[in-house]
């Protein structure tokens, strides 16, 4: 046999290869569902064989005690080591056919050149086929996460062959004798036990497996010059880190200012057991509505447009980590696309902020919260569980000392006095004389006098504070008034007395105090008063006490 068809070499051109890859793509890509379901099977694949190495990983450490994990590349070692033999003889063998005159001087010479050029290239290929293994093996369990292996955009014969190498399994090195160029070949299972029946794999065997492959049949090819010219950086894709781009994003278009636009208000305020001090709580929370405010103004603004023109990264953005009822076949950067993908990407983003700042349910996904989205139609943010008003964590507390008035406190109060006081006056007289003919209970009651105290604070005191918001009910939420989007309770928490103190703070603030200044009125109202024969008690209107 001539050395330009030896026993021992069994490959292809690259370009070959390529080609026919290439015209394989071109009929894909003529037939979309063909393309759909090829993208679906590898994204699959790569999954299964990511999760066999991590299956694999953990049986390792089980059974540390009795396997010998430094000889998981055993077979391969042996295989490397059986492709040097087949090199050496062959070189021999030229040698000796150049002394014969069977092959020109000339010929042969370029032909050793090139065999000890290929030993230079191993010197190389072996770390790095060495590093890929051990970075597809070690990371097997990243796959699905952001930063993680690209189960969507890995070629399938880069984690069949590396991953193979680094579990110990057959992996044979094959040389294209054209080129030179030198292939990573893994047989199918069962042709491989089918060839391997003797104990032992010819030739005729391999070459028979690589041109079945090289045909579109079963197994896996890496092209180590391939390896050499991308890097092995290159060979092992990974999954967008999607949340480090639309962290700052969000953060920079919504910010954490409560007072943005973007969300609900609440104000709880609460008087200490003596008496003494006023606890203002504030929270936030927002509705489907705010998040979908908040959507709007990012995609206005063209939010994701540097992510939509990396073509590498959105590749994996598409297939990884969109939905694939939304994202089907490859990543094509058409106009429908990019609107799918930005719409998907924004939603993520609004959710996500949303959950780190506590306003809708998560749950835990392979050790990380995420939101949680329920099942049904409508869009991601229709699907989110919004925390209701009330069940949010406070954002932000103020505490006040009541009788801690300095000199310009009380040149305040006293000025304004007389307009708080006058509101206050006519508020319960005007209560009083409505519940005396009517004798309103439960939350009938609740709802008309929340209705008199927005009447009060509108009308009597006038706008002539610094609030200037108009005071409404809440027809769904009796005893609660509303300025823009802040809240006041009326009644305490066991529903039986009118928060006296929260009334004086918002007829203060309506009248022109400060909220500091305001809440001290409630302690210092007898101090500050005209003392006119009026009723100033709440507790002295029995009808106005709740039972």
């Amino acid at each position: 046999m001539s050395y330009e068809n030896p026993q021992r070499i069994v490959n292809r051109a690259w370009d070959i290869f390529a080609r026919q890859t290439q015209q394989r793509n071109n009929q894909i890509s003529r037939d979309v569902g063909t393309a759909l379901k090829k993208v679906a099977i590898n994204k699959e694949r790569n999954k299964r064989s990511l999760e066999a190495l991590e299956q694999d990983k953990l049986n390792y450490a089980s059974k540390l005690d009795s396997i010998d994990t430094s000889q998981s590349g055993a077979m391969f070692d042996d295989n490397l080591r059986m492709f040097f033999d087949s090199q050496i003889d062959k070189y021999f063998n030229v040698k000796n056919a150049m002394r014969k005159g069977d092959v020109d001087k000339r010929e042969g010479n370029r032909i050793l050149t090139s065999m000890n050029r290929q030993v230079e290239k191993f010197k190389t290929f072996i770390p790095d086929i060495i590093n890929i293994s051990n970075q597809v093996y070690d990371q097997a369990n990243t796959s699905g996460q952001q930063g993680g292996i690209s189960a969507g955009t890995t070629p399938p014969e880069v984690i069949d062959i590396f991953g193979s190498i680094a579990k110990g399994e057959n992996v044979y090195t094959v040389e294209d004798p054209k080129t030179g160029n030198i292939w990573l070949m893994k047989m199918p299972a069962k042709v491989e036990e089918k060839f391997m029946a003797d104990g032992t794999i010819d030739d005729y065997e391999m070459r028979a497996s690589l041109n079945d492959q090289l045909s579109g049949g079963e197994g896996s090819l890496v092209n180590l010059d391939e390896v050499m010219k991308l890097g092995p950086k290159n060979m092992v894709q990974y999954t967008t880190n999607l949340d480090k781009f639309s962290t700052p994003l969000t953060d920079e278009v919504i910010g954490n200012d409560i007072n943005n636009g973007y969300y609900q208000k609440s104000e709880s305020i609460t008087l200490s057991d003596d008496g003494e001090s006023s606890k203002t709580e504030t929270s936030i929370f927002v509705t489907g509505s705010d998040a979908k405010k908040m959507r709007e103004d990012i995609i206005k603004l063209n939010g994701f447009s540097t992510m939509l023109n990396d073509t590498q990264s959105m590749k994996s953005v598409w297939v990884d980590l969109m939905p694939d009822s939304i994202a089907q076949g490859n990543w094509t950067n058409t106009p429908d696309q990019r609107d799918k993908a930005r719409n998907w990407m924004v939603d993520d983003a609004v959710s996500k902020m949303l959950l780190r700042q506590g306003l809708i349910q998560g749950h835990e996904v392979d050790g990380k919260e995420v939101p949680l989205i329920k099942d049904g139609p409508g869009d991601l943010l229709d699907r989110l569980t919004y925390i209701k008003e009330g069940e949010t964590k406070v954002i932000d507390i103020e505490n006040t000392k009541l009788n801690e008035l300095t000199k310009q406190e009380s040149v305040s109060i006293q000025s304004l006095m007389p307009k708080i006081e006058t509101g206050y006056n006519k508020l319960l007289k005007d209560f009083k004389i409505d519940q005396d003919s009517n004798n309103y209970v439960g939350d009938d009651l609740k709802s008309r006098f929340s209705e008199q105290v927005a009447n009060a604070l509108n009308t009597t005191v006038g706008g002539g504070g610094i609030e200037s918001n108009t005071y409404s009910i809440d027809p769904e939420n009796p005893g609660v008034i509303k300025s823009g989007k802040k809240e006041y309770k009326l009644f305490a928490e066991d529903g039986t007395n009118i928060r006296e103190d929260v009334i004086l703070q918002l007829l203060g603030i309506r009248s022109g105090l400060g909220a500091k200044t305001a809440a001290k009125v409630y302690k210092n109202y007898s101090k500050f008063s005209a003392g006119k024969k009026e009723i100033t008690d709440i507790n002295l209107l029995p009808s106005v006490t709740i039972k």
